[in-house]
């Protein structure tokens, strides 16, 4: 019996799809974009215009206030990003430096019946494997890498004078300490960069609607859409 083609379509495969934060809303760079439109177009279009309730120094003032914060605040989005790159390179290090440092406890201490206190006074933590490693988390791996050192710097220490001993752990340390203060610093900072951020978007944008509400008001029989063009509102709505 021959075998005819269904007439079903395949079913779609799905595809899971990746949101990706951004630093900065869009809108908060398409405000900062409409208040430099409106500040010059005030200025050069329309120079002799006087409202009771704004100027153009107020749409100044504020956008180059918000523009500010918005390029602190994609600088720290650069530093974060630098950031990262540099702490993964330290923990690897660290990791690959972990395995060497197994190796020398179990032949240093070869003779122990429990090699487990060993590990832990050097500063391994162990998991839910049974394995011993170094934490993940960054807190944790900063305490458990001051641990090893405290170890590593007693008098006679069987493991310091080695390759992967106490010099090379000093290194991968200063490494570490570096790139995990700098992370919490910046996630510190962004978070209230980001807040003033939003702050002033919302400042120049409430003005910037009283301004495009009051052209209506004052050129009530003039062609609004083109008067609040000449004021560099190139769209209807924003």
């Amino acid at each position: 019996m021959e075998n005819k083609p269904s007439s079903n379509p395949p079913a779609p495969k799905l595809v899971a799809k990746i949101y990706r934060r951004r630093s900065i809303p869009v809108r908060y760079r398409e405000v900062f974009n409409l208040g430099t439109s409106v500040d010059r177009a005030w200025t050069n279009n329309n120079p002799n215009f006087v409202c009771p309730y704004i100027n153009q120094a107020d749409i100044q003032r504020e956008t180059v206030a918000l523009g500010q914060l918005l390029d602190i605040t994609e600088q720290k989005k650069s530093d974060k990003r630098e950031n990262t790159v540099g702490l993964a390179q330290a923990n690897k290090a660290i990791n690959k430096a972990a395995s060497a440092l197994r190796n020398h406890i179990k032949s240093e201490f070869v003779a122990a019946a429990d090699l487990e206190p060993y590990y832990l006074a050097y500063g391994f933590v162990k998991n839910d494997k049974g394995r011993f490693e170094f934490p993940l988390d960054g807190e944790a791996r900063k305490n458990s890498l001051t641990q090893l050192l405290q170890t590593m710097s007693l008098p006679n220490d069987k493991i310091a004078g080695k390759v992967f001993g106490l010099s090379h752990w000093q290194d991968l340390n200063i490494a570490f300490a570096t790139g995990y203060t700098d992370s919490e610093r910046i996630r510190s900072g962004r978070s209230v960069e980001v807040k003033a951020a939003k702050t002033q978007y919302e400042k120049l944008r409430k003005l910037l609607l009283k301004l495009h509400g009051l052209l209506a008001f004052i050129y009530e029989d003039e062609d609004i859409n083109a008067v609040r063009r000449s004021f560099g509102f190139l769209r209807e709505s924003f």
